[in-house]
This record gives C-alpha cells, sequence and structure tokens, in this order.
C-alpha cells in the first residue's frame, strides 16, 4: 500500500466527508499494519491518526476484518409495520458498513482469498439466524494500484462469496 498511501488518505478525507451523517457516533479507523485506531465525528481528527501511521509489510486481512465485524451484535426489536431497527445502548443503530481501502496483496495464504470470506460467512450467519437478511452489514473494497493479484482476489471476493455459498 505504500505506494498509494497519499491517494488511501486522500480517498479517506473524502468518504469521512461523504459518511459523516450516516455515523452519528462517529467514524471509527482500524489500520491492519499498525495497532493505532482512531474514532471521530471530525474527519480531519482521523486524518491526523492517518498520518501517524506508516504503511509497511503484508497484513492478515482474515483477522483484521474478523476483528471489526466480531465487534457488530445487532439486536433487533420490530418497530411497527415499518420493519425494523437496530438498537445500541438505547440509540438507533440501523447497521454497519465497512469500507476496506486496500491494494488486495495481504499475505500469501493456502487459499487465494487468505480466508477473507471466513468473517464475512460469520456475520452473515449471525444476521440470519436473528432474520436481518438485509441492508444491515455492507462491505466495499477499494482497490488502489493494479496488482494482478489484488485485482483477481477482490475479484473473486465479489462474485465468490455467491458461488460458495455465503450469498445467496
Amino acid at each position: 500500500m505504500k505506494p498509494y498511501w497519499n491517494q488511501v488518505r486522500d480517498t479517506l478525507n473524502a468518504l469521512g466527508y461523504l459518511v459523516k451523517r450516516s455515523d452519528l457516533d462517529g467514524i471509527d479507523l482500524y489500520f491492519t499494519n499498525s495497532p493505532e485506531e482512531g474514532h471521530s465525528k471530525d474527519r480531519k481528527n482521523l486524518i491526523k491518526v492517518f498520518n501517524g501511521v506508516k504503511p509497511a509489510g503484508q497484513c492478515n486481512m482474515k483477522v483484521a476484518l474478523g476483528k471489526i465485524l466480531e465487534a457488530y451484535r445487532p439486536q433487533c426489536v420490530k418497530k411497527e409495520e415499518k420493519g425494523f431497527f437496530l438498537r445500541k445502548k438505547g440509540k438507533k443503530k440501523w447497521g454497519l458498513s465497512v469500507y476496506v481501502l486496500t491494494d488486495g496483496v495481504w499475505e500469501d495464504g493456502q487459499d487465494e482469498l487468505c480466508g477473507v470470506y471466513e468473517p464475512i460467512a460469520t456475520i452473515l450467519n449471525r444476521l440470519n439466524k436473528k432474520g436481518l437478511t438485509e441492508n444491515h452489514v455492507g462491505i466495499q473494497f477499494i482497490r488502489f494500484g493494479n496488482s494482478e493479484i489484488g485485482a483477481r482476489r477482490l475479484a473473486r471476493l465479489d462474485r465468490g462469496l455467491r458461488e460458495m455459498g455465503i450469498l445467496k
């Protein structure tokens, strides 16, 4: 990711501007190559955290994504006839949106996707058990660069979840 670090920062800045009204308690920022984290309603604070992290080495995307998705625990409450909303500490929490800014070049793994589909399958199974089958979790991979490996991995994730029976 090092060659794209400035582009990643600019994308984070733009995303922060676009989604800040959707996440009323603030945006959470995580890194796959650093223990640094950020949480703020102000994207300038997130950029400050971002600027303190230096890109280096490969990452374990399965573990990083799993950590984020594992923390999401929706509680389903029916509201009138209009559908469902989620509660978290008394506040409305409509769902989870995860934006993964990546070149798709993670650590070498036994399978081409390095197990990244596993935390996605876990969260989908948890939502299905609660009857929350649509529009509660969104995961968007935003790719940087033109690595053949990265493009192939993300394309396989995009179509492969259905092929693996994880998405219907």
